[in-house]
């Protein structure tokens, strides 16, 4: 009989035991899952179906008429996602780039100057846009509205650098690094000697 109560007791503990593993395997398995999700590199969509590598991008006309790319600016085109977490840490430059465009414009006094112009695209629904613009303080001279299939691209933020000739001359898909910026700056203000910035303001 002592010896039945025993043996059931360890019964229950052994249960008790793998019940706990289980949850503690489970919990690790949905921890391992977070982590990698939130180590991401800043990419808000999935990676559509049949959409070319950055590298591939480069030498690729941009056709976006919304935006008026083409003969006589230079276009920098961030493509953006309000639910991408890089897409806000770089807000500060997206600022700084708007003003200068807007200040350096504004000082050229012939219309067939060269100018620069800064186009943010968005894949998401107007009203979260706006959203996000005014959370932001952001008020660019161009918004679009296009989903990564139309733009060609494979996730946000991506940065484009398009020549007058609407050809894409630069595709960075993720964070910007302070030598990509350099070279942003460097490409802006060899069109436009009078686009009011230095790398040191962007950082």
């Amino acid at each position: 009989m002592r010896a039945s109560s025993n043996f059931s007791r360890f019964k229950q503990i052994l249960e008790f035991a793998s019940l706990l593993l289980v949850i503690l395997v489970s919990s690790l398995v949905l921890f391992t899952l977070w982590s990698r999700s939130r180590s991401s590199p800043g990419t808000a969509d999935i990676k559509p179906k049949g959409i070319a590598t950055t590298e591939a991008l480069v030498g690729k006309k941009l056709k976006l008429p919304e935006a008026r790319i083409g003969p006589g600016s230079l276009s920098v085109v961030f493509v953006l996602s309000t639910k991408c977490k890089y897409c806000e840490s770089f807000v500060p430059l997206y600022k700084k780039l708007i003003t200068a465009e807007k200040n350096s414009n504004s000082t050229s006094k012939l219309p067939s100057q060269p100018k620069v112009q800064i186009v943010l695209a968005f894949s998401d629904q107007p009203s979260e846009v706006n959203h996000f613009l005014i959370k932001h303080d952001l008020n660019p001279s161009t918004v679009v509205y296009k989903s990564l299939a139309d733009l060609g691209v494979a996730g946000t933020p991506t940065m484009l650098i398009v020549n007058p000739e609407s050809e894409i001359e630069q595709a960075v898909l993720g964070r910007l690094t302070k030598s990509q910026i350099d070279l942003l700056v460097r490409r802006v203000k060899g069109f436009q000697s009078n686009f009011d910035l230095s790398p040191s303001t962007l950082e």
